[in-house]
């Protein structure tokens, strides 16, 4: 989905001239464009990462079915 909407906003920019013009009176540049869709890509990249790895820890955290009874703060890897 993101990856469409950067393509949508690469095609947009190159034809849509009434896009050209504000972004020519506002003064933003092909380049600070640039800039801001690596700063996206990174930013997205590195909040994958952290949701894989609370996901992951949250599934190590995890009571099994004979825990079904305490509550879940009470689990702990060393209760394992």
């Amino acid at each position: 989905m993101v990856i469409g909407a950067r393509i949508g906003l690469s095609e947009a920019t190159s034809h849509s001239h009434s896009l050209q013009a504000w972004l020519g009176t506002h003064h933003i540049t092909s380049d600070a464009i640039t800039d801001a869709l690596i700063f996206m890509a990174v930013s997205m990249l590195l909040t994958r990462t952290a949701a894989c790895g609370c996901g992951r820890n949250a599934a190590l955290r995890c009571p099994g079915p004979e825990d079904a009874m305490r509550p879940p703060t009470a689990c702990s890897p060393a209760d394992r």
